[in-house]
């Protein structure tokens, strides 16, 4: 880690220094070829071992290599009280490249490790660390992930993130789909749920028609279910929720491949997808091919086509946030209202609430709400309308 992100990390752990309350208990773990830690256990949050925490990390600099299995290792073995509510908050901008290198040897000894059940929470600094592996590290223990880039207020992300964590939790939740056949589902396992976030369940069904699907799991130890009858269709035309569900697949597969190697049957089936759903991965380069109408999806350029309007673009999709949308109007003097909705029908975000005259335009969207705050992960929708008239939704997922 070096330049900006070393930068990025010294202000991530200030901000958590500053929120620490005096009967909060806390250690500073640095790694890079090695492990060195602020303190051998853990310490009081006095504002002496704050202060002389505060100088333990101004003294951070480039160096070495990344050997997060020691990092994993070293944290988790700190005097932890099971009794208490556990977290680490474990920061990097990249993959091992120090000691074991196999990241599911790493996950699978962290786990083995963590028996006092610390949640870990994961920041990633940049575009180089795995999402993958850091999801996968982050939901094994109990946590989740984060990416940041090196423009994200730091402030604003650790606010969010304490107040996230200091609310309950519903945690072991399965889903029960009421007789309706399922297959090929992500996620695998679900992860628990925290306050803010949401979680999105991708697969492909048979037989549709209206079923009750039940949410089952706990919240503070208190069994809870939650049912609703949806209704399950299979007309075409909605082709950005299979894509969603072929690159959520498709990321699963480069993550068995991380762990197991490049396996024929895994790229076989990566390509498979990427030709299909013209979705580019590294084995798909020279393959992917835009005018391919193979896909059993329907074709259209344009997502919504009507009288007063037509949505060319929403991109990317799935995408981190920043969002364009390519819009023409048919008609002079349009009122425009664009919104990010949540999956309750909630207004989370405004991309547009104005008059705008006849023929394309561009909208640009930063991934923030309206009160200025990063939006967490999960599935959401565009909504337009003009006029008042003529509306339109479509799905939008922020990974």
């Amino acid at each position: 880690m070096e330049g900006e992100r070393i930068i990025k990390l010294k202000e991530t752990l200030n901000e958590f220094l500053k929120r620490l309350h005096s009967n909060d208990k806390f250690n500073v773990v640095l790694f890079s070829t090695n492990v060195v830690m602020f303190q051998p256990k853990l310490v009081r949050a006095s504002s002496e071992n704050i202060e002389q925490a505060k100088k333990f990390i101004y003294s951070i600099g480039a160096a070495g290599l990344t050997n997060i299995d020691e990092a994993l290792t070293s944290t988790l073995n700190l005097d932890f009280d099971s009794t208490e509510n556990n977290s680490t908050i474990f920061i990097t901008d990249g993959m091992p490249s120090w000691g074991e290198l196999d990241i599911a040897k790493i996950i699978a000894s962290s786990k083995k490790i963590n028996t006092n059940k610390t949640r870990i929470y994961v920041y990633g600094i940049g575009n180089e660390p795995s999402k993958e592996f850091l999801n996968e590290l982050a939901i094994a223990h109990g946590g989740y992930a984060m990416f940041i880039n090196n423009t994200d207020s730091m402030s604003i992300i650790v606010q969010n993130h304490l107040e996230r964590i200091s609310r309950p939790i519903l945690t072991d939740l399965t889903i029960e789909y009421g007789g309706l056949l399922i297959n090929d589902t992500y996620p695998q396992q679900l992860p628990d749920l925290f306050y803010g976030n949401q979680i999105t369940h991708l697969g492909r069904f048979k037989d549709p028609g209206d079923y009750t699907v039940t949410l089952k799991g706990k919240i503070r130890n208190e069994e809870f279910q939650l049912s609703k009858k949806v209704s399950f269709h299979t007309e075409q035309g909605n082709k950005s929720v299979s894509r969603i569900w072929a690159k959520t697949k498709i990321d699963f597969l480069l993550n068995q491949i991380q762990k197991f190697g490049e396996k024929k049957e895994l790229i076989d089936a990566i390509i498979d997808l990427s030709t299909r759903f013209n979705i580019l991965t590294k084995y798909t380069a020279l393959y992917a091919d835009p005018d391919d109408n193979t896909t059993n999806i329907a074709e259209n350029h344009n997502i919504r086509n009507n009288s007063l309007f037509t949505v060319h673009t929403i991109a990317p999709n799935p995408g981190d946030g920043n969002l364009s949308l390519s819009i023409s109007i048919h008609t002079d003097n349009a009122t425009l209202l664009v919104e990010i909705i949540d999956v309750l029908g909630n207004r989370v975000a405004l991309i547009a609430q104005d008059h705008y005259t006849f023929g394309e335009h561009t909208l640009q969207w930063d991934g923030f709400d309206m009160n200025g705050n990063k939006i967490p992960a999960g599935m959401y929708f565009v909504r337009i309308n003009v006029n008042n008239q003529q509306f339109s939704t479509v799905p939008y997922i922020i990974h």
